[in-house]
């Protein structure tokens, strides 16, 4: 097995608090979320509160969305909120992921990184389209964020 990990930032002109509060809520997700866009009709269920540590929201998607859970592993309000991705289709994977929010004068400077371990073939396909892929998506998250925080 081998690591990976990307990561991309984004300065928002917001407050943390205001800009985690899209983050730590898991309903307020399908609002930036760039996966929500792939299947505006995905089954989404969540947890009971949908915030905090041990919240969790399942999806049930199409194909190009697939299935899994993503489940709240840590949070600090208003600067950090790690989540475990567990993936059950189009494949078995699991990743973890996290925001950084720290202030940047009248706004906040995002961080939003994922990191797992592949097999080989895992990892070749990782480097050769799935990390192009999810850094776009990454970057079309941060600015779907941005656009909702700022509003």
């Amino acid at each position: 097995m081998s690591a990976y990990s990307l990561e991309r930032e984004i300065t928002i002109n917001a407050r943390p608090a205001d800009v985690y509060a899209h983050l730590d809520d898991l309903t307020r997700w399908q609002a930036w979320s760039p996966w929500a866009k792939l299947d505006p009709d995905a089954l989404m269920t969540y947890s009971e509160p949908a915030a905090g540590v041990g919240a969790y929201m399942d999806w049930e998607g199409n194909r190009r969305m697939g299935a899994g859970r993503l489940t709240v592993l840590d949070c600090i309000p208003g600067e950090k909120l790690q989540y475990r991705l567990a993936f059950r289709r189009p494949m078995t994977d699991q990743a973890e992921a996290q925001f950084d929010l720290k202030r940047a004068g009248d706004g906040t400077h995002v961080t939003w990184r994922i990191r797992g371990q592949q097999n080989l073939i895992g990892r070749i396909t990782w480097w050769l389209f799935a990390a192009r892929i999810a850094g776009n998506q990454f970057e079309q998250g941060l600015q779907s964020l941005k656009a909702v925080a700022e509003d």
